[in-house]
């Protein structure tokens, strides 16, 4: 992941899948963070395709699920309330006081 730019939509930081991978010892990872999926950008759809089931057996009737497109752009949830410290780093947003 690249960190990317503040989104104007979510004033939250965005981050873009790249293609490097990487390797770690799992006594090193501190913290894990809180990444999702930009629906905005990607202008992904809800539409009722899911079915629906009902006592284990699927039925005719649809229910509306989203249809992600691009899979490559994802934002930094600061909402999180899972390890702000390692969030606030991240997201580098500008504290605004008043």
């Amino acid at each position: 992941m690249e960190r990317s730019r503040v989104h104007p939509f979510y004033g939250m930081r965005q981050f873009v899948k790249t293609n490097q991978t990487r390797s770690v010892q799992s006594d090193a990872i501190k913290a894990t963070i809180n990444l999702q999926h930009d629906c905005h950008s990607a202008q992904c759809q809800v539409a009722s395709t899911k079915s629906t089931r009902i006592e284990r057996l699927n039925t005719t009737i649809k229910t509306p699920e989203v249809t992600h497109r691009e899979d490559h752009k994802f934002i930094l949830n600061s909402a999180s309330l899972h390890a702000p410290e390692v969030h606030r780093r991240l997201a580098e947003l500008e504290i605004i006081l008043e």
